[in-house]
């Protein structure tokens, strides 16, 4: 299966949500998406921003760290935002994302991804967001599988620099 990181470096707040804004509008045939980064790296502020991609009001998003899912409904997808933080297992997390993962035409966004490595395989995104300093994040993604419009998009998001934001 075919793999493509991109190191897009640093970023500040803004320029994480410009970017997660920008980049809602070239998801396409990839509906799981994988945020994976320690307490306080932005999984949740990238998830608000996405959200306002596609139209929703970035105010009713909160982290599903209690609720484990949160909906959010759009003109052309659901999405569905996850935190399996609290699960012990990958039985629990079966039950969990049943429905969500029979689903193709929503959008699955799953925080704290990386606790159930087995459990996520084929075509996704990894989206890995580390602290740098109190005010920047460094950013990767990870593309396994085909998205030649996703590619595009962060080939030209991480030449033409907008990082600066």
């Amino acid at each position: 299966m075919k793999e493509i990181i991109f190191d897009l470096g640093e970023m500040t707040k803004k320029a994480m949500e410009t970017f997660a804004f920008e980049f809602a509008k070239n998801v396409d045939e990839h509906n799981l998406i994988l945020l994976i980064g320690e307490i306080g790296a932005g999984k949740t502020t990238f998830v608000k921003a996405f959200c306002k991609g596609f139209g929703v009001d970035p105010e009713i998003v909160s982290s599903p760290t209690f609720t484990l899912v949160n909906v959010y409904e759009t003109l052309s997808k659901s999405i569905y935002h996850v935190d399996v933080y609290r699960l012990t297992n990958v039985e629990d997390l079966f039950y969990l994302l049943e429905d969500q993962i029979e689903d193709n035409d929503s959008i699955l966004i799953v925080e704290w991804a990386d606790l159930f490595p087995e459990f996520f395989q084929g075509d996704r995104i990894e989206i890995y967001l580390e602290h740098s300093s109190d005010h920047l994040r460094n950013v990767s993604i990870k593309v396994v599988g085909e998205s030649e419009r996703i590619l595009s998009f962060l080939r030209r998001w991480r030449n033409a620099k907008k990082i600066k934001i």
